[in-house]
């Protein structure tokens, strides 16, 4: 690298409300690592359309492909993310789901936010 020349780096930015929300706070370890593999894919702009699989998560994370669809679902069921698109497999093409992350918005409509809503059980 040049002398005075700066390097332009990409971050994961976690915000402290998402953090400490308790939808948040009840994923597994594996689904923090999913979110964060969403989040890693949007780009400001891409939101509802971001593609992740099982396939990519397994490899990716090192689990087996019923581990990742369950970290998707505890992320659709505490509300941090949607499916935006079903993925789909048709002969020899295989479709991946796009994700919409809920804290962001998405086609010039103001984020959902439904993770907020999430409240951890005291049974």
């Amino acid at each position: 690298m040049k002398p005075g020349k700066r390097t332009r780096h990409s971050f994961i930015m976690v915000r402290h409300d998402i953090y400490d929300s308790d939808a948040f706070q009840s994923l597994s370890p594996v689904a923090r690592c999913v979110w964060m593999e969403i989040v890693r894919r949007y780009k400001g702009h891409n939101n509802g359309k971001i593609i992740l699989s099982c396939r990519e998560v397994s490899l990716r994370l090192r689990v087996s492909k019923d581990t990742a669809s369950r970290a998707f679902n505890e992320l659709i069921d505490v509300g941090l993310v949607s499916i935006a698109r079903h993925g789909a497999f048709h002969v020899k093409i295989s479709v991946a789901r796009e994700w919409k992350l809920n804290h962001e918005s998405c086609d010039n409509r103001p984020p959902t936010n439904e993770w907020r809503k999430f409240k951890i059980r005291s049974d």
